[in-house]
């Protein structure tokens, strides 16, 4: 799973720890698709777990909660999340028993162990559906499930054993998770945000900024004379070839190079003024993008491996010798880390600059309005009325406080009746979520408050930094929503073969030996993709466009 998932602002407290808490991925875009961020999750198991914390297990806490939720008796249910996670027994976290405490209900937690996909195609081939199951938002799976009348939609189960629960969902969240298929709710969502918030920027080591004379990086000349600059003054760093720029991996083959990208105005997707969406490559601001990127591969300003870089040892890079990381503000936080405990907070670390512009209109993909997963309840469930009841308490303010925050005066304090303060030490904090399951399992998690931080210095700058990047971030709902086709589709097939003649032309095209070579062979590229079968998918990706917005409405549309 890709956490470019999938962010939210954790402030100082989180951002250093987010690649080992959640269960986000790493992919670019929105609407729907996986958190911008949402990292894979820590590799460490929790072991059962010690007496509870004061005000912990037991009490009021339980007692007061249990008025409130409980079910039934000994209630248990197969629920399986169609993501790649280490996750050990439910009874081996604390919080976790406490929930089995206030419900009643024991879910039996299951992770595929290979790929997702095979492991939810076979369980489709032999009709073994457990009773719950939670995918990713894009996933074709989805639908396919709805249409095939494999699962309940959430109406006719609230109206049946939980009315008081429809009241508790936002109009929004009816208005914008409800099915394509019927218009019927089939599952809320996790990381579902109400303010659109960014993660792309260009991160720059402000030590070397300053010692530069923290030049002008505005326009593409202006960050190409940075880039000269910082190589002519630190040709080699801690031994090596030092690096102007390089970028992040997102998984999959892709690399963060859509910051620039997103600096000649170019989207996922071009919108023609004639309605016809195509992919991004046709974008006329393309081929400027080429011949930039071409030219700082000439001038030795972007790093000559690239493409064939892993991330562990990009993650040295940037530590070590790099200046500029265009890419997801979190790429850089483990290189921050490292530098701050070398050489001191105040005097290194990496920060958002504003995006260098070489047309006016530089936008990023905001966090999908649409969320990161969604949970299913299948038609084989045993007890469907558990269920819904189950999943309305995990949705609910109480159950996302706990899940996601941990208890009141234990591990967090309410600032007011809107916001919620945490008081874990940084330090303690992957600790308890591995104790206690804080933030473990949040495939229901939705913002009933809002996360303030402490007053410091330090969570200032970080806010006033996450307040740069939003401002160039943009929803892009309307054109990433089921925007790519199912693969089993015939556009799904061309889609497959348009990839690959990208993947296999890029790395050419950007480092070609002359600018003429590259613009020569990015127009071979489009050829390619034409003799392929790009005007059928035009037409799936105009079609859905037309549709994305019919269902958002016009202030989706892509200006």
């Amino acid at each position: 799973m890709n956490k470019s998932n999938y962010r939210k602002k954790l402030g100082i407290a989180l951002s250093a720890c987010l690649c080992t808490m959640l269960f986000a991925a790493c992919s670019s875009g929105s609407g729907g698709q996986a958190p911008t961020g949402s990292p894979a999750a820590s590799s460490n198991t929790p072991q059962a777990s010690a007496a509870p914390d004061s005000g912990g297990g037991t009490g009021d806490y339980i007692a007061d909660q249990k008025k409130k939720w409980h079910i039934g008796d000994n209630i248990s249910f197969d629920w399986y999340i169609n993501l790649n996670a280490n996750f050990s027994k439910w009874d081996n976290y604390e919080y976790f028993k406490d929930i089995t405490e206030i419900t009643g209900v024991k879910p039996n937690v299951n992770f595929p162990t290979g790929t997702p996909s095979e492991k939810l195609n076979l369980m489709l081939a032999t009709g073994e559906l457990p009773d719950m199951i939670t995918l990713e938002q894009t996933d074709p799976t989805v639908e396919k499930l709805i249409k095939e009348g494999l699962v309940y939609s959430h109406d006719e189960l609230i109206e049946k054993f939980a009315p008081e629960f429809k009241k508790e969902i936002p109009n929004d969240v009816y208005k914008l998770i409800s099915s394509d298929v019927d218009g019927k709710l089939y599952g809320l969502p996790s990381y579902y945000y109400t303010n659109l918030m960014g993660a792309y920027t260009y991160m720059v080591r402000q030590d070397i900024y300053k010692e530069l004379g923290s030049p002008d990086m505005s326009t593409p000349d202006n960050l190409a004379k940075a880039l000269k600059l910082f190589k002519e003054k630190f040709p080699t760093m801690e031994g090596q070839p030092s690096i102007p720029m390089a970028f992040a991996n997102l998984g999959e083959d892709q690399l963060t190079t859509n910051v620039v990208e997103g600096s000649f105005g170019i989207r996922q997707y071009y919108v023609g003024d004639n309605g016809i969406v195509s992919n991004k490559y046709k974008d006329p601001q393309y081929a400027e993008y080429v011949k930039y990127m071409n030219r700082l591969y000439k001038d030795g300003l972007i790093d000559k491996e690239l493409f064939i870089k892993k991330s562990e040892q990009l993650q040295k890079d940037f530590a070590t010798r790099v200046f500029v990381v265009p890419g997801r503000y979190w790429d850089t936080s483990a290189a921050t880390q490292s530098l701050t405990k070398q050489f001191g907070e105040e005097k290194t670390y990496f920060y958002a600059m504003d995006p260098m512009k070489a047309v006016p209109r530089v936008e990023y993909p905001g966090e999908s309005r649409m969320g990161w997963t969604i949970t299913l309840i299948t038609k084989k469930a045993k007890n469907p009325e558990a269920l819904i009841k189950f999943i309305r308490y995990m949705w609910n303010r109480d159950g996302n406080l706990l899940m996601n925050y941990g208890k009141e005066g234990v591990d967090y304090k309410l600032a007011d009746e809107k916001s919620v303060l945490r008081t874990l030490p940084e330090e303690k904090l992957n600790e308890y979520r591995i104790k206690k399951g804080i933030l473990q399992l949040s495939f229901f998690k939705y913002d009933w408050l809002k996360e303030v931080f402490p007053d410091t210095p330090e969570t200032k700058k970080q806010m006033e930094m996450y307040a740069l990047i939003d401002k160039s971030a943009k929803d892009w709902t309307a054109i990433t929503y089921k925007m790519e086709p199912d693969p089993t589709t015939a556009e799904g097939t061309v889609t497959t073969r348009i990839k690959e003649i990208a993947k296999t032309a890029m790395p050419r095209i950007i480092l070609a030996d002359s600018e003429e070579k590259a613009v020569s062979l990015y127009q071979e590229m489009l050829a390619n993709m034409e003799k392929s079968g790009l005007k059928q998918l035009e037409d799936y990706y105009s079609k859905q466009y037309k549709k994305n917005v019919e269902k958002f409405g016009a202030e989706y549309a892509l200006k």
